[in-house]
């Protein structure tokens, strides 16, 4: 399975203006459910925070990967925000973060979730590419270089 398998424009937005980590965790979850994946939105964002809780998700250079196995969901989903101004996650470097990337997978699915964080994390990390991410301007332009960077 692709990171872009699980990520639909109808999840993605651009220039999100939010105040902080929990703003960010919850409308992440509401972008993902616009997907119809959703099936509890309160257990997956409590499934989120409490991984927020053994370790931040912000892992450093203004990335913020907030993630959790739940049973919230009826299906693997991802969401994704950049921000207008970046914002402080508990980042792992200290650094404010401006792309927000949320993946929700199936509990007893672990070899799964662990390939797309695995995937999305190689994409993210490349300089060129998350500044790409950064600067688009839509939805389908991310999903499209989302695409183009997966092949």
């Amino acid at each position: 399975m692709n990171f872009i398998e699980v990520l639909s424009p109808e999840s993605v937005e651009t220039n999100v203006s939010l105040n902080n980590k929990t703003e960010i965790i919850e409308y992440l979850v509401k972008l993902a459910s616009k997907t119809g994946k959703v099936i509890d939105s309160n257990v997956v964002i409590n499934d989120v925070m409490e991984r927020e809780k053994i370790l931040s998700t912000g892992i450093g250079k203004g990335i913020a990967l907030p993630h959790a196995k739940t049973k919230g969901i009826s299906d693997f989903v991802a969401s994704l925000i950049t921000l207008k101004n970046p914002i402080d996650f508990d980042s792992l470097d200290s650094e404010p973060v401006s792309i927000c990337v949320m993946l929700l997978g199936l509990e007893g699915q672990v070899g799964t979730n662990l390939k797309l964080l695995s995937k999305l994390s190689k994409i993210i990390n490349v300089d060129e590419q998350r500044n790409a991410i950064i600067f688009a301007k839509s939805a389908d332009d991310i999903c499209n270089l989302l695409k183009k960077f997966e092949e």
